[in-house]
């Protein structure tokens, strides 16, 4: 981890396994947000600029399959990001 991954992950990512600590994940990441594509909401992270689309209804997915054919997978890569899981690996407990 360089120098400016340790900056970020000790100032702004909050520690453990999720996108959130606290009461209720009352310490959210600044960077764990949600955006939208074609009208779906997709949990999105600003740090990786990387989306999850792997709960998705599957009309949503075909709506974005049609779209972006099979880049999709690429497109949004970030599995878990829709439970708050960390894709980061930043400021995680071992």
């Amino acid at each position: 981890m360089n120098f400016i991954e340790k900056f970020i992950a000790r100032k702004f990512i909050p520690k453990g396994q999720y996108c959130y600590s606290g009461h209720l994940g009352a310490d959210r990441c600044i960077f764990y947000t949600h955006i939208k594509d074609e009208g779906i909401k997709i949990p999105y992270c600003l740090y990786l600029e990387d989306g999850d689309i792997s709960n998705l209804n599957k009309d949503d997915f075909e709506k974005l399959k049609n779209k972006y054919l099979t880049l999709v997978y690429a497109m949004y890569s970030a599995d878990e990001l829709w439970d708050q899981v960390k894709c980061c690996g930043l400021n995680c407990d071992h």
